[in-house]
């Protein structure tokens, strides 16, 4: 492993051997809270500072949580992403999402305090909302999914890939776009974020 890519124990207890990005800092108020939401990879969330409050759904539970729709990516390339989901845990609209019921059926909560760290495989739905009044402090990496075999049977995974492929007549028109305007580097950089 690269020594830009320091492993904690916790990672190394785990198996985990593959970064499949650098660590990211989140720093932020308490009360801030981050959409129900899966990733295509493993992930891990350490808690330097504060607290965070996580709720989390298992990937059977996909299509009761309501994610946007594949197709927004036709239509809106990567703005409304297909990993997200429609519905907010703490204020349910049961009439406009009726089969989120059954997903609270499947619900876990957990508090991840200073020094802990959550391990959230690839396609684990979460919602996280750092708690407190002060100042809340995490890092999280993402991890390849291992075994291969596991990545390849995860259709959650491979909704994603196929969102990004839809969205590619969006991406291509806006890296032209990108590449004509007065301040090239600043519109790439903006692209870029948003993959």
């Amino acid at each position: 492993m690269p020594e830009n890519y320091p492993q904690s124990q916790t990672e190394q207890r785990l198996g985990l051997r593959l970064p499949a990005t650098a660590i990211n800092l989140w720093v932020g108020p308490g009360g801030h809270t981050s959409a129900l939401h899966y990733d295509p990879m493993d992930g891990t969330l350490m808690q330097l500072q504060g607290e965070k409050q996580v709720i989390l759904f298992p990937p059977s539970q996909l299509y009761n949580l309501y994610p946007f729709p594949l197709l927004n990516y036709l239509r809106y390339g990567m703005k409304r992403r297909a990993l997200y989901s429609q519905v907010y845990p703490d204020r349910p609209d049961f009439e406009s999402f009726p089969r989120y019921r059954e997903a609270l059926n499947h619900c876990q909560r957990v508090v991840v305090h200073e020094g802990e760290t959550l391990f959230i495989p690839a396609g684990w739905w979460h919602e996280v909302t750092s708690l407190g009044a002060g100042a809340v402090c995490s890092v999280n990496r993402f991890w390849n999914v291992l075994p291969l075999s596991r990545a390849l049977t995860s259709w959650s995974k491979w909704r994603i890939h196929l969102g990004v492929a839809m969205a590619m007549p969006h991406l291509v028109a806006s890296f032209v776009e990108a590449i004509a305007s007065a301040d090239r580097e600043q519109a790439l950089r903006k692209i870029m974020q948003r993959l």
